[in-house]
């Protein structure tokens, strides 16, 4: 009986996402950010470079995010960092049919983007942005869309900052966007 409870609790525990498999290179990581007492108020995105021998990555590192922050905006960037451990995260791939992931084409943009990502904001050059762009080639954000337009996020961008590339990047007096 004890045997079949203890089978049952890490069924429940894993049903409820806080069991995951090993990433695997390439991977969009999921960090939910915030308080524990209330649900998340937005996601941070990572993609999960592991062990591979990568230009600029430090022994440990395991992750490629932006590390920017609205406060930070001027100086963030993206850079390799290091999950903490026991740090839950979700594997977040939306990938398209038929989707193949292509190594080369992800190590190259890592390093296309490695500290050149240019001004975060929460709308245009995030971190969702940039692993979508890691992984697919083509920037997006569904958070974006989806999180509350509360504190930091207020006042709402228009319509035409929500769609900024992560390829662009931002000049901080708005006059635009250049490559």
């Amino acid at each position: 009986s004890f045997f079949i409870d203890c089978i049952l609790i890490v069924t429940l525990v894993c049903m409820s996402g806080f069991c995951h498999s090993q990433p695997a290179f390439g991977d969009i990581l999921a960090f939910d950010r915030g308080c524990r007492c209330v649900p998340p108020i937005y996601t941070h995105f990572a993609i999960y470079v592991g062990d591979r021998n990568l230009p600029h990555k430090n022994p440990g590192e395991d992750i490629f995010h932006h590390a920017g922050s609205v406060k930070a905006a001027p100086v963030g960037n993206c850079v390799f960092g290091r999950r903490n451990n026991g740090q839950e995260f979700q594997i977040d791939n939306s990938d398209p049919p038929n989707f193949t992931l292509n190594e080369t084409a992800i190590i190259n943009r890592i390093n296309e983007k490695h500290r050149n990502c240019g001004i975060y904001t929460p709308w245009g050059n995030n971190c969702e942005h940039l692993v979508t762009y890691v992984r697919y080639g083509e920037s997006s954000s569904k958070q974006v869309l989806t999180t509350p337009q509360v504190g930091f996020l207020w006042p709402p961008p228009s319509s035409s900052e929500s769609r900024t590339s992560a390829n662009q990047k931002s000049d901080v007096s708005g006059g635009g966007a250049s490559s």
